[in-house]
């Protein structure tokens, strides 16, 4: 600060070399006061901006707009539909599985029926042919043309037991509809 200095040099006062390392001090506690204070304000601007945040979101939560609400619901609807979705495809996949495991059952019980059918009415003939043709021909010719509907999924059980349950005693359990496919 010798050469440069506005104050003339007088040998009186301070020494000029302490005061140049002072203000040299001074000021490089006024540059870090000054980037203290930039990255406080930063800070001051972020925490504003939480605030305003905070205080908007406890605003909708003390009276909730329907128009706050929509994107949210609109969230919850989509995942529920997409669960539904996937619910509905399993439920169908399993559905399937049990129709085609039930109707192989049924055609295995269908002609397991028609081979003691077939047994009974040989067994019959053996025993007195004419008496199977003068009992209950109807119900024969109604009875075996339903269970074959019933087999080919044409015709229901109920049917089949209601019309046949008039069939002689003797074939009445080649008639009888599965109690159970197990």
């Amino acid at each position: 600060m010798a050469a440069d200095s506005r104050f003339e040099l007088v040998r009186r006062g301070y020494d000029p070399q302490a005061v140049d390392r002072e203000i040299k001090v001074l000021n490089a506690e006024i540059v870090r006061l000054q980037e203290t204070s930039s990255e406080l304000a930063e800070q001051l601007k972020t925490l504003n901006q939480r605030l305003a945040e905070a205080e908007q979101e406890i605003g909708l939560r003390a009276q909730p707009s329907y128009s706050a609400l929509g994107t949210k619901a609109a969230n919850l609807l989509s995942g529920a539909e997409e669960m539904a979705i996937k619910l509905t495809q399993d439920a169908k996949n399993q559905a399937e599985e049990l129709i085609a495991r039930t109707e192989a059952q049924l055609a295995e019980r269908v002609s397991d029926l028609e081979q003691r059918y077939e047994e009974q009415l040989a067994s019959a003939r053996c025993n007195d042919p004419g008496l199977l043709e003068s009992l209950h021909r109807p119900s024969l010719r109604v009875c075996w043309p339903l269970s074959r509907q019933l087999s080919a999924g044409c015709a229901s059980r109920a049917g089949l037991h209601r019309v046949c349950s008039s069939a002689p005693l003797a074939l009445q359990p080649a008639y009888a509809a599965p109690r159970s496919l197990g």
